[in-house]
């Protein structure tokens, strides 16, 4: 279940409030978290635009992240891809996994630069290899498809397996598909379902259903199927999670500062 955010204490922000001003970066970067939030003052995308960036200019990497995820989405200031792409690459470059995996999405997907395949498998690899999972599933699947690297099936079951045992439940669900069908790997069955069961365990129904009605025909007839052995298995009734699409995209994360109302997936 997640957790609910901390209110801070009127104690709290004011000493916050008072550390900022004197030019620490943290305290900088927890009042942008709070105005973007609106906990203990009210909602402010300005103010929060505004602390983010007295942190980032400091060298704060998560706060470079959400200046760049600020200028993305035009919240406190007007909406502005390149200098978006500027502040994400920053904090990439001080190792920040998750805004790696920003820029690989923004490649992939061609979101306010020029589609780019090498580009993208490039930060989801290095994403990928500072630990995040989500990244860890981009690679694979770009290996698969030869997209942006030489195709190449036991790399990419190589880095699903990585991602689906990091927890990712995409991952999951296309290892336990694997094993099912003997796919680069020796077929069985045991390990299929039990992919299947952390996978739905972790949410992800919802998830492949709309892949299955948007983006691949192929998983039709597997979520059919897929359902029915879990059904079969009498698997209980999935966990609570907080977003759908994490495995394709970085922006659960950002639920955490702005709200879910406020966040729409690339």
């Amino acid at each position: 279940m997640t957790k609910k955010p901390t209110i801070p204490s009127q104690e709290e922000i004011t000493n916050w409030q008072n550390l900022a001003r004197q030019g620490n970066a943290e305290a900088q970067f927890k009042l942008g978290v709070m105005y973007a939030n609106g906990d203990g003052v009210e909602q402010n995308y300005n103010e929060a635009f505004k602390w983010f960036k007295y942190s980032a200019d400091s060298g704060n990497a998560e706060a470079q992240f959400y200046v760049g995820f600020m200028y993305l989405k035009g919240h406190g200031v007007k909406q502005n891809y390149d200098e978006a792409l500027k502040w994400f690459k920053k904090s990439a470059e001080s190792g920040n996994a998750v805004a790696q995996l920003t820029i690989g999405v923004m490649y992939e997907r061609g979101y306010g630069v020029e589609q780019n395949y090498d580009e993208a498998f490039k930060w989801f690899k290095k994403s990928a290899e500072s630990g995040d999972a989500r990244a860890q599933f981009r690679v694979g699947f770009m290996y698969a498809e030869g997209q942006g690297v030489k195709q190449d099936y036991d790399e990419a079951f190589k880095w699903y397996k990585k991602s689906a045992d990091g927890g990712n439940a995409g991952a999951q669900f296309f290892v336990g598909a694997i094993y099912e069908k003997g796919r680069r790997v020796e077929q069985d069955y045991n390990k299929a379902i039990a992919y299947y069961r952390a996978s739905f365990n972790r949410g992800f129904s919802e998830v492949f259903q709309k892949l299955a009605s948007e983006e691949s025909l192929y998983l039709a007839p597997l979520v059919k199927k897929t359902h029915k052995i879990l059904q079969d298995l009498e698997i209980s009734e999935k966990s609570e999670i907080s977003t759908t699409v994490t495995h394709f995209t970085s922006f659960d994360v950002y639920e955490k500062v702005f709200g879910k109302k406020e966040i729409q997936p690339l």
